[in-house]
């Protein structure tokens, strides 16, 4: 009888022993995730002035080839039925709050409906981009719509801080036209979405 408790206690320590050997040797391994942000002051856009083609004389219905292109340096070139004074506004955007040094990513619609709001409408597309100062219609940065950045700049609140915008009335867009005040703020229109970003 004392021989089989002392087999049973023996064995007992043996399984003991193991569960405590098996116990030491498992192991969790572990990693350290660091956090970072970089911290940069928000941006804040102004507009100074829209795009104004001002009086634009049309000499029979417009159709294709009857343009008028805006230059960002105000500058206006017709072509076809459309003449005027050569002259407008082009649109002028001031970023004034941002982190110096900074890259942006500049985005902007190309196109855009101007109307009566009595059911005439025609549109600009061909709507483009620089930083500081106007070129010629045509010798900017051609908008690519809301998903690919026209214009990249480092951002530079003193120097560097402007967007100025023009585009091309295109005869060949007119529907139900009728001589009169178009804007794509009266109903129907669609004005020119500009969005800027942090890259």
């Amino acid at each position: 009888m004392m021989k089989l408790t002392m087999k049973k206690y023996t064995s007992a320590l043996a399984v003991t022993a193991l569960i405590a050997g098996g116990a030491t040797a498992a192991y969790a391994a572990t990693v350290q995730v660091d956090a970072n942000a970089n911290f940069l002051a928000a941006l804040t856009l102004v507009k100074n002035t829209d795009m104004e083609f001002n009086t634009i004389e049309v000499a029979a219905a417009p159709a294709g080839g009857d343009t008028a292109v805006l230059g960002t340096d105000a500058n206006i070139v017709y072509a076809g039925n459309f003449s005027g004074n050569g002259t407008g506004t082009e649109g002028n955007v001031d970023i004034t709050t941002g982190t110096d040094g900074a890259t942006l990513d500049i985005f902007c619609e190309a196109s855009g409906t101007l109307t009566d709001g009595a059911g005439s409408s025609i549109d600009v597309n061909a709507v483009e981009i620089v930083m500081e100062t106007g070129v010629a219609g045509g010798a900017g940065t051609a908008c690519a719509g809301l998903g690919v950045a026209a214009l990249s700049p480092v951002l530079d609140l003193a120097t560097n801080n402007t967007i100025l915008m023009g585009g091309t009335i295109d005869g060949a867009t007119a529907a139900a036209f009728a001589n009169a005040p178009h804007s794509t703020t009266l109903a129907g229109g669609d004005p020119i979405q500009l969005d800027v970003q942090y890259q």
